[in-house]
């Protein structure tokens, strides 16, 4: 080979590499570009979603309604009826869970006393044995 052949073999080489680079950048640049608009949108759309929730709830006001979190965390907005029916049926299940919860523990409590009973004879046993 020439040194004219390597030269331009070299050459051509360059100018590919060089294109590639190119393409890349332009690519880089279009999914940035792609980016940007995408957090705009998201963003826009988030304003708009808490603009609709700020409405929605001076609605529920304005018209009386009550803010309720149910078991799951959910938020529900109910008519003042609705909030006081479920009011009184959770202090009524609360009422009704608390009778058998006391219940329970009464009996873990008698157990505890006959696990400590044992333990104290086991304690006087094995004193008196060591006299």
């Amino acid at each position: 080979m020439t040194p004219e052949t390597t030269d331009e073999h070299f050459r051509l080489q360059l100018e590919k590499e060089h294109a590639e680079a190119k393409e890349r950048f332009e690519e880089r640049k279009a999914r940035s570009k792609d980016k940007a608009q995408a957090r705009k949108s998201e963003k826009e759309e988030l304003g708009e979603a808490k603009r609709q929730q700020e409405l929605r709830e001076q609605f529920y006001k304005e018209n009386g309604y009550k803010r309720y979190t149910n078991s799951r965390g959910k938020v529900l907005w109910l008519l003042p009826e609705e909030y006081e029916w479920r009011m009184r049926a959770k202090k009524d299940r609360a009422h009704r869970h608390a009778k058998y919860t006391s219940l329970a523990n009464a009996s873990e409590n008698r157990q505890r006393m006959v696990w400590i009973g044992l333990v104290l004879i086991a304690v006087v046993i094995g004193l008196a044995l060591l006299r």
